[in-house]
């Protein structure tokens, strides 16, 4: 399992992406401290979605303003993960995640 950390800063809005093979998992983490020292607010809370079974999201956690998931590759094909973070003034932030599984075995 390899671990990846996406670290947003308050005007980052573009979409990230990573490669996964069947099989494989990430523990993925995003730091979202530089949003909340912009605004003076810590995260309150945060959730994962996943409209799709390419991949599953398990272990969801949030700590010092970092959300952390285990990603776990499920199936061929794309997936746009959303990270949303509520801030405990009530503003929403959200990090779009995008992951591509490939088979296992086949060149990216």
């Amino acid at each position: 399992m390899r671990d990846r950390t996406i670290y947003i800063s308050e005007y980052q809005a573009r979409k990230r992406h990573y490669e996964l093979q069947e099989g494989e998992a990430i523990q993925l983490t995003v730091d979202w401290s530089a949003v909340s020292d912009a605004a003076g607010a810590d995260v309150e809370s945060v959730a994962w979605s996943n409209e799709r079974s390419v991949v599953s999201v398990s272990g969801e956690s949030l700590s010092d303003n970092k959300a952390s998931a285990l990603i776990s590759a499920n199936t061929c094909g794309s997936v746009v993960l959303v990270n949303t973070a509520t801030l405990a003034d009530g503003q929403v932030r959200k990090a779009r995640i995008e992951i591509i599984v490939s088979r296992t075995g086949v060149n990216r």
